[in-house]
């Protein structure tokens, strides 16, 4: 997998050196905790979410499929779109950006639906490839083609994708190759993150890289090695049998940029099966076991995305019902108990099923 500006420095990851706890309040400046009230017509789970005019966008793809915005409050103020054929509706929705003064829906396995920041329709862009995920750039956008065979032309033998503001052609980055895994390179949101000055950021988890892109250019920024059982070299040859490939995924490799920090980047990694986390800031590097939220005392986060001045969490709600389980060794915080017991007291739901918390890290 290669680009034209493969520049970057090499980390060796040694498992004995990992610190055992870093304290959020290390990391941000503040947080605040929303609760997204729907009252049964918005959010149940967050995939992505972003901050924009004092409005929460919340796209949630699994359950009641669809984006919706929520005031700073956490109470709901509208839903942007709808399933359906007609303008401004989608038949499926997989991504969602929210940059300047647009709102952008990617619907499968070819379209974008771009709406004002008050939900009010656009247009309609069907493109001329088929894309898994996209992210908006300062001067356009990133799609990530990992159907390999399925488009035409110019696009057919590019993993991403530039296109300019205006959906029209840039640039095609990362070459396919017999030796690239294209449905698990740069492909899903969870793999690239925002970060300030505009730069983003991308893992290639099956190669052990993470790329930036900034003013309009990719840079290597990290190549990682591992001291305990490091990825195959031949992953590509093994990644057809199905056995083989579950054997692999045991191996130790990075998954994704957690989330980035002013400067400071978080990548998710698996050590021999088990997941730790990589910071690195100028030169300054660890490797950590968990994070201790001395915050807001919650023990279970998804870290969504991050942005040039904040981070996106929920709290992970499935995680906590698992841990009111009384074999499970780790006990529930104090305000994680008062928050379950809140909503089957209020709501009468199960706390998987019922409203999302989410959590803005600001730095």
């Amino acid at each position: 997998m290669g680009d034209e500006n493969e520049t970057s420095k090499s980390v060796l990851v040694k498992k004995a050196e990992a610190t055992t706890t870093q304290k959020l309040s290390s990391i941000f400046s503040s947080g605040k905790v929303i609760r997204l009230s729907s009252k049964g017509k918005g959010a149940f789970n967050i995939n992505r979410m972003f901050l924009k005019g004092g409005n929460i966008y919340v796209l949630d793809k699994s359950i009641a499929k669809g984006v919706f915005v929520y005031n700073e409050k956490g109470e709901f103020v509208k839903q942007i779109g709808s399933v359906g054929e007609a303008p401004g509706e989608y038949l499926s929705i997989n991504g969602l950006d929210v940059y300047g003064e647009n709102v952008y829906i990617s619907s499968s396995p070819n379209e974008v639906l771009v709406y004002d920041l008050a939900g009010n329709f656009i247009k309609n862009v069907s493109l001329e490839f088929e894309f898994t995920s996209f992210t908006a750039t300062k001067n356009g956008f990133l799609f990530f083609n990992d159907f390999r065979g399925t488009s035409s032309g110019k696009f057919k033998n590019f993993n991403v994708i530039e296109l300019d503001r205006d959906f029209k052609f840039v640039k095609g980055h990362f070459p396919f190759s017999e030796e690239m895994v294209g449905n698990v390179v740069l492909a899903y949101e969870t793999n690239f993150q925002r970060g300030v000055d505009e730069a983003i950021y991308f893992s290639a988890p099956f190669s052990n890289k993470i790329y930036e892109f900034k003013n309009d250019r990719f840079v290597l920024f990290s190549t990682f090695s591992f001291d305990h059982m490091p990825f195959p070299d031949d992953f590509h040859k093994r990644r057809n049998d199905v056995n083989e490939f579950q054997k692999v995924l045991g191996y130790s490799r990075i998954d994704a940029p957690f989330f980035v920090s002013q400067a400071q980047i978080f990548s998710s990694m698996s050590i021999e099966g088990r997941r730790y986390y990589w910071s690195e800031k100028n030169s300054k590097k660890d490797l950590i076991e968990h994070f201790e939220d001395d915050l807001f005392g919650f023990q279970f986060y998804n870290f969504i995305n991050s942005d040039s001045n904040y981070v996106a969490a929920s709290v992970n709600m499935t995680m906590l019902t698992i841990s009111l389980n009384p074999n499970n060794v780790t006990p529930l915080m104090p305000s994680e108990e008062k928050i379950l017991k809140e909503y089957v007291e209020k709501t009468g739901l199960k706390p998987e099923m019922s409203e999302p918390i989410a959590v803005v890290f600001s730095m």
